[in-house]
This record gives structure tokens, sequence and C-alpha cells, in this order.
């Protein structure tokens, strides 16, 4: 490729796209070891998860198609491959995005709102979703590679998935908002990746926007995710310093199991706290 489609970033630039991949990944370790070691999905949105895995797949599907070119010549030259760095770093959030997906399926059966309806549900749009993103990937990368990506038809679905994916971010984080603030407790969601993430975003948005140059269909999306992280994080600070962080909600649906043993062959009388902890911890 020529050095107009592939100019030289500097030291700088390529050590931040490869900071930004790095740093992707290491933010969304800690919500999969949280997830991992509570083996329980009380607190962590289940909606927002299958938003952010759709949104987040298009934002790769936008990329995927405006820069085929580039893709598919990144061993033509370091630059080449230097400017690929934004797209690895959506890949590699997509990835931990849908790994996170994948263990809430995995661990809902744990959840005090766990129903035999809401787990198949939950696996049945996994499984479309997968479909869905496979099929993509396989057409666009045919289409692409026949026509080209100035072709008018490519350029107007990428365009589509990225107005899409923003359409998408306007609400991916407002119910896991809801009901952290429903709980007043994060439950299995890591503050950790949170606080890693939130700044992350952001500097991730200014590099597409600043050094790579990429559409507004691809950098707006994430923009507006780090608003609602923001909200939220600060939702939860607040709970935090001024005293009014609720208890753990696994712990709450523990005292719900041992209460129900408790009650077994007791009067009626006696039977509306284990309700109450219920309702508590409904989404």
């Amino acid at each position: 490729m020529s050095d107009e489609q592939c100019p030289d970033q500097g030291f700088w630039g390529a050590t931040v796209g490869i900071g930004l991949i790095v740093g992707t990944i290491a933010s969304s370790i800690p919500q999969i070891v949280r997830l991992a070691k509570r083996k329980n999905t009380v607190g962590l949105s289940g909606n927002m998860l299958h938003l952010a895995n759709y949104n987040q797949f298009m934002v790769v599907a936008n990329a995927y198609i405006l820069d085929f070119d580039r893709i598919r010549n990144m061993f033509s030259s370091f630059w080449c491959f230097a400017w690929l760095f934004s797209w690895f770093q959506l890949i590699g959030l997509w990835s931990c995005y849908y790994i996170t997906w994948t263990l809430f399926g995995i661990y809902f059966k744990n959840d005090p709102t766990y129903t035999p309806a809401k787990y198949r549900a939950n696996w049945i749009c996994w499984i479309v979703f997968t479909s869905f993103a496979v099929l993509n990937f396989i057409i666009f990368g045919i289409t692409v590679s026949k026509y080209g990506t100035d072709n008018s038809v490519n350029k107007g679905f990428a365009t589509a998935w990225g107005i899409i994916s923003t359409i998408i971010s306007l609400g991916e984080w407002i119910p896991q908002i809801v009901k952290t603030a429903r709980l007043r407790h994060p439950g299995s969601l890591s503050i950790i990746m949170l606080g890693i993430q939130t700044p992350g975003c952001f500097i991730i948005f200014l590099y597409m926007l600043l050094v790579t140059g990429e559409s507004w269909s691809t950098w707006l999306g994430y923009l507006i995710t780090v608003i609602q992280e923001i909200i939220l994080l600060s939702i939860l600070l607040a709970y935090y310093c001024n005293g009014t962080l609720a208890e753990d909600p696994a712990l709450k649906q523990e005292k719900l199991q041992e209460g129900t043993g408790l009650l077994e062959g007791s009067s009626d009388d006696n039977q509306d706290a284990p309700g109450e902890i219920q309702q508590d911890l409904e989404e």
C-alpha cells in the first residue's frame, strides 16, 4: 500500500496504540475474574452485556469494512500494521465483553431472579448474536474483497453499523445504572474494571479522533459510553463516600436461602422476611 494510505504515525502514535490494546484487555480482566470468582451474576445486568456485545461488534464491523485494505495488507509495512492498532483494540474489548457475557450465562443459575425461561432466553440471544457476527464477517469479507471499500453498498453498510452502534450506545449502560442504583451495591460488577475502563474509553476516543482519524461513526459511541460510565461510577462512589452502600446482594441471597430453610414448618405469620429480601434482589 502507498504511504498516503499508511502514513507514519510517529513513535508516540504507535506507542499509544500498543498501550491502548494492552490497557483495554487489562481493564476487562478484573470483571472476568470477579465474575468467575463469585460464580454469581447478582448485581450485573445481562441486558447491559447483551447491548454491549452488539454495540462493540457493530463498531468492529464498521472499522473492518472501512479499513479492509489495511487489514488485507497489514504485513506489507510496519505502519500499515500500526494503523490497525485501534482495530485490534476494538476486537480486544469485544472479546472481553463476549467472554463476560458467556460467563454470565453459565453463572446465571445462581442468580435469585433465575427462571428456566430467562436462562434459555439468554443462551438463545447468545447463539443468535454469535451466528450473526460470524455471518457478517464472512459476507463482508467476500463483498469487500470483490468490490473494495469504495463501493457505495459496502460504505453504506459500514455507516449503518456505525449509526446502529451509536444508537445502542445511547442506552447500553442504562440497565446497569438502574440495577446498581436499586441495589445500592456493585454486586458482581467490578469497580476496578469501571475505574480503568472509563478514562481508557476517553483516551480511545481521542486516539481515534486525533491520531488514526477514524470515521465519526466509529468513535462517537465511545464518547457516549464514557458519559454513561462516569454516571455509573459516580453513583457507586457516592454510595461509598456517604455511607449508604447496601449489603452485598450475594449475602442477601444466602440469607434468603437460609431463611427459607428456617421457616419451613413455621407459621404463616413469620414468612414475610424472605419475600422482602427477594423483592430487593429482583431486577
